[in-house]
């Protein structure tokens, strides 16, 4: 039995950017699953500066494809921060290339709602050799 699932799609709201769902969309759905394991078509990790209420805030996101669409989450899993980039948020922007080759699993998580909005974040990465 495989612990990875293939969903249609990652919660796509139409009415909003991918990286997040409206309650009433999520709460329209025939089933509501707020966790997926799922292996990505492909995955990198990106640091970049947005500008929020007058002040640069460094994010940090991982850019991935699944059934062939592009995704752009918030990354929070702490020991790919650690391993990654450790001198967050000194870090400057751009890609960060992953050490050798290895499969990549993610966990998919839907934030609890603020502002009527669940973000949805990668709650983990899971690097598996090959």
């Amino acid at each position: 039995m495989s612990l990875v699932e293939e969903p249609g799609n990652l919660w796509l709201d139409p009415g909003h950017p991918n990286d997040r769902a409206s309650a009433s969309f999520l709460q329209g759905l025939p089933s509501l699953q707020s966790l997926y394991l799922i292996r990505p078509e492909a995955f990198k990790f990106c640091i970049r500066s947005k500008v929020w209420e007058g002040k640069a805030k460094k994010q940090q996101r991982g850019l991935f494809r699944y059934k062939g669409r592009p995704y752009d989450f918030a990354l929070t899993d702490p020991l790919v921060g650690q391993k990654y980039y450790s001198d967050y948020p000194r870090t400057p922007d751009g890609f960060i290339l992953r050490n050798g080759s290895c499969s990549v699993l993610l966990c998919m998580s839907l934030a609890r709602a603020f502002t009527d909005l669940h973000y949805k974040v990668i709650a983990t990465v899971l690097e598996l050799p090959l």
